[in-house]
C-alpha cells in the first residue's frame, strides 16, 4: 500500500515525531505483536449468557469532521492525458461509470456532493517530462486553465482537473517520489482568473488498470469531499477523542478505510475501487467503510479508554487512550465485539512506528489472542521508548477468515 495520504501530514505539520520518520522512510509493514505473553496467565472474560447481544458493547469509531471549508457539490471532472497512453480508453471507460455509479452516490452523498460529470479528456501533445515536482506542475496547469487555450477549460470552483502521468515521468511532491512513497494526490492552487484551481495527479506505479482505478476515485473522492485541504479544509480530521485515526490516516473520508484488509474491491462493474468511510453507518455502529463485506461486523478496542494528550508539532490535543510511562508496564482490557454470531476472532496489536519498518516503541501482548463477541482479552503494555507524539499509536487488527477490520488507539507516555 502507497502511502499517498501521508502527503498531507507532513506538509501540514511539518511533522516532526513518528511521522517525520515515517516521511524519512520506512517500509510496508512490520509483524505484529501477538499471541500470549508468558508471563502471564489470563482467561478471556467470556459472555455466558445463552442469549448474547450484538453488540455487546457499542463499537468506538470515529466521525470525519470538517473544517468548515467548501465541498464540490458538482464535480466536474477533466481527465488530462499524454499522447499515446495506452490505457486513455480504459481510463475514460472507468470514469465514465464511475460518474454513473451507485458507488459513487453510495460514498459522498451524506458529504453533500452529487454526481459527477465527466469533461473531454485533454491529450498533451508535448511529450510528458521525463521528471517533475508538484510546484512545476501546478505553475503549468495555472497556465493552461486561464481561459486563454484552446482545447482547456478555464478553472473554476466545480472542476478538478485529472492529470495522468504515464509510467516514464517521476514527480516529486514534498520531496517524496511518486511510487516510492504515493500513487496519487490531490492540491489546491490559485489563478488570477477563477482564484482556485483543484488537481488531482495520479503517477502510473505499475501497468495494472486495478491499481489506477483505485487511486484515482480515492483522490476524486478525496477532492470532492476536501478540495482545499491545505487552504480551507473541508472534510479531513476526526472527532478529537479518536484523533489517532487522524494521525495514522490523515483523516479524509476515504482515508480512514486504507488499512482494513480487502478495502479495495470490484464496486464500478468490473472495475476496481476502495470502500470510503460513512459518518452515518459509524453513528449506528455498524461497518462504516461501504460497501460493506458480507457477514457480521466485528472488532477490537480500549475497553476502557482514559483522557490522555497527544502532542503533535507545536500543539496538543485532549484525546483517548491509555498512559504508559517510557520503561513501565500496564495491562488493559481489550473488548471484543460484532453485531452477529461468528467464529473466533483473531487479533493482533502493533505500534505505527513498528508497523513503518521503524524503531519499535511498545512490546505488546495480547492473552489470549482470540475471541468472540462479549469476550474481554488482555492487552499487556511496556513502552520500550518514548513515542512520537508524546506517545504512540496502537493498530488492533481483528481477523476473520479472509475479512478483517482494524481499530486504532493512543497509548500516552
Amino acid at each position: 500500500m502507497k502511502r499517498y495520504y501521508l502527503l498531507g501530514l507532513c506538509a501540514i505539520f511539518g511533522m516532526a515525531a513518528s511521522l517525520a520518520s515515517a516521511c524519512d522512510g520506512g517500509g510496508d509493514g512490520a509483524d505484529s505483536d501477538s499471541g500470549t505473553d508468558s508471563d502471564t496467565d489470563a482467561d478471556s472474560d467470556t459472555d455466558t449468557d445463552t442469549e448474547a447481544t450484538y453488540p455487546a458493547v457499542a463499537p468506538s469509531l470515529p466521525r470525519v469532521l470538517t473544517g468548515g471549508g467548501p465541498i464540490i457539490a458538482a464535480p466536474k471532472i477533466v481527465p488530462i492525458f499524454f499522447a499515446a497512453d495506452e490505457l486513455q480508453g480504459s481510463i475514460e471507460s472507468f470514469l465514465d461509470a464511475l460518474a454513473a455509479s451507485s458507488y459513487w452516490s453510495d460514498v459522498t452523498t451524506e458529504y453533500g456532493v452529487g454526481a459527477p460529470s465527466i469533461g473531454e479528456s485533454i491529450v498533451v501533445s508535448t511529450p510528458a517530462p521525463a521528471s517533475t515536482t508538484d510546484d512545476e506542475l501546478a505553475t503549468w496547469l495555472v497556465t493552461q486553465t486561464d481561459g486563454a487555450h484552446e482545447g482547456w477549460p478555464q478553472a473554476d470552483a466545480d472542476t478538478i482537473f485529472t492529470l495522468f502521468y504515464p509510467a516514464t515521468t517521476a514527480i516529486s511532491v514534498h520531496d517524496k517520489d511518486s511510487c516510492s512513497w504515493w500513487d496519487g494526490y490531490h492540491k489546491e492552487d490559485t489563478t488570477t482568473e477563477a482564484g482556485t484551481l483543484v488537481y488531482a495527479v495520479l503517477a502510473r506505479c505499475t501497468p495494472s488498470l486495478d491499481d489506477l482505478t483505485v487511486a484515482t476515485a480515492h483522490e476524486l473522492v478525496a477532492a470532492a469531499t476536501d478540495p482545499y485541504y491545505y487552504t480551507d479544509p473541508a472534510y479531513s480530521f476526526t472527532d478529537d477523542a479518536h484523533f489517532a485515526w487522524t494521525m495514522a490516516t490523515v483523516g479524509e473520508v476515504n482515508d480512514l478505510c486504507l488499512f482494513e484488509p480487502g478495502v479495495d474491491a470490484q464496486l464500478v462493474g468490473d472495475f476496481v475501487v476502495p470502500r470510503s468511510w460513512s459518518n452515518e453507518r459509524a453513528d449506528l455502529g455498524l461497518d462504516p467503510c461501504i460497501p460493506p463485506v458480507d457477514g457480521p461486523y466485528y472488532g477490537a478496542q480500549f475497553a476502557s479508554p482514559e483522557p490522555v494528550v497527544m502532542h503533535v508539532g507545536s500543539f496538543s490535543v485532549a484525546t483517548e487512550g491509555v498512559h504508559v510511562g517510557v520503561g513501565e508496564t500496564k495491562a488493559i482490557d481489550i473488548a471484543l465485539y460484532s453485531d452477529g454470531p461468528t467464529d473466533d476472532i483473531e487479533l493482533q496489536a502493533f505500534d505505527e512506528s513498528h508497523y513503518w519498518g521503524g524503531t519499535k516503541q511498545l512490546d505488546l501482548a495480547l492473552d489470549p489472542p482470540s475471541g468472540k463477541n462479549g469476550d474481554v482479552v488482555h492487552l499487556t503494555i511496556t513502552a520500550l521508548e518514548a513515542g512520537s507524539y508524546g506517545g504512540s499509536l496502537v493498530f488492533l487488527k481483528s481477523t476473520l477468515g479472509a475479512t478483517g477490520h482494524v481499530w486504532l488507539g493512543f497509548v500516552e507516555n
